[in-house]
């Protein structure tokens, strides 16, 4: 908490000028931003900004004040500072605060929080600072690359980002590998499925609903590592099962929406949009399944509404039935469950595996198969 820093804003006008050569404590620069003085500075430096590339210089130069927060281990520390800076920023001018570009802001505290293994506001912080690209309609951005999980050379400047994007990566090549072990019919490649969420997802103006769906989506490749480590040490405390509960509670929402969402939904109309109905209405049609009244694909096998015996049913129906009519019923099945009545389920650590494994399937397959 003691590092001095000198202040010296370049892009900073009026903050450069009258605050130039100064030495504060992370502790001062913290106090500094809540002084009159400081708003005053801020209001006159913001009157200067007239383009992109000034408002990001300007947020890029106190990254300077907060990053040492990082390099000396206080992530959490690091974020508040950042998010304290921005709140006040906004509070002193809000109306130009909401028209300059804030991608550099956005981008950072996504940046901070991944470091601080907050993976799903890290993402929704990336897509936040995508939704400040567009409108300059700049389509190759740090946050694009993350967003489609691009590690070509020179991208992301090699920083402690691209490690995390490395590891995304290599988490959805892992996932994709046990696919197609899991089922041999699976075709979507990592690039093929990176092509569809850039120009079908990430780039199209009208999917700005998909893109917070896809930012979870991706932040979920992250936490499931974690979720399921945590399931292994703990596996019969309450806390472990909440933690399971909500990351599947999180991927039916994602499935749902990238259902409903996709360019083949559109035109159907939908009186309710619950799951039964898109499964009936978009599912169905599309992948010639069976849809039976009881809102399940399965004609022969039936998965049951609880988790105590699942697993087995699960891998009885695989046997004669189609493995991905089989995962999207599973899929319906934890929504049914995980939305109601987690306190009476239990989920092992083998059970959370092929549960996931069977909801990233349907996931991938929605998208490329109806996204295209």
């Amino acid at each position: 908490m003691n590092e001095v820093i000198v202040f010296n804003f370049e892009s900073s006008r009026y903050l450069g000028t009258n605050l130039l050569g100064r030495q504060y404590t992370i502790q001062d620069y913290k106090s500094l931003i809540n002084t009159p003085e400081f708003a005053e500075l801020i209001r006159k430096d913001f009157s200067l900004i007239q383009n992109w590339q000034a408002a990001d210089k300007f947020f890029q130069e106190h990254t300077t004040f907060i990053i040492n927060s990082f390099l000396s281990g206080r992530q959490t520390l690091g974020i508040e500072m950042w998010l304290s800076l921005l709140e006040r920023i906004e509070q002193i001018d809000s109306g130009n605060y909401r028209k300059i570009h804030k991608g550099t802001a956005y981008y950072h505290a996504g940046v901070y929080s991944l470091f601080a293994g907050h993976y799903d506001k890290a993402f929704q912080w990336f897509e936040y600072a995508f939704e400040q690209d567009l409108r300059l309609q700049r389509s190759e951005t740090p946050s694009v690359w993350i967003l489609t999980f691009d590690i070509r050379e020179n991208q992301l400047e090699k920083g402690n980002e691209y490690e995390y994007t490395k590891k995304l990566l290599c988490r959805i090549e892992q996932i994709e590998k046990e696919i197609i072990l899991h089922d041999s019919r699976f075709s979507l490649t990592v690039d093929s499925l990176r092509g569809i969420v850039k120009s079908k997802i990430v780039c199209d103006l009208s999917f700005r609903s998909l893109r917070s769906a896809l930012a979870s989506l991706l932040a979920s490749f992250l936490e499931c590592e974690g979720t399921e480590r945590f399931l292994k040490i703990a596996p019969n405390s309450n806390e472990a099962q909440v933690i399971v509960n909500n990351f599947l509670v999180n991927m039916t929402l994602i499935l749902e929406t990238f259902i409903k969402k996709s360019p083949k939904a559109q035109n159907i109309p939908l009186q309710k949009g619950g799951i039964g109905e898109l499964y009936q209405k978009v599912i169905a049609p599309n992948y010639n399944f069976n849809y039976t009244s009881d809102k399940c694909f399965l004609s022969n096998y039936q998965i049951s509404k609880n988790y105590s015996n699942m697993l087995n049913e699960i891998r009885d129906a695989e046997q004669s039935e189609d493995k991905l009519a089989v995962a999207f019923t599973v899929c319906q099945r934890v929504r049914n469950i995980s939305h109601h009545i987690f306190n009476e389920a239990h989920i092992n650590e083998e059970l959370f595996r092929n549960l996931t494994l069977r909801m990233y399937y349907a996931i991938f397959s929605v998208i490329g198969k109806l996204y295209v």
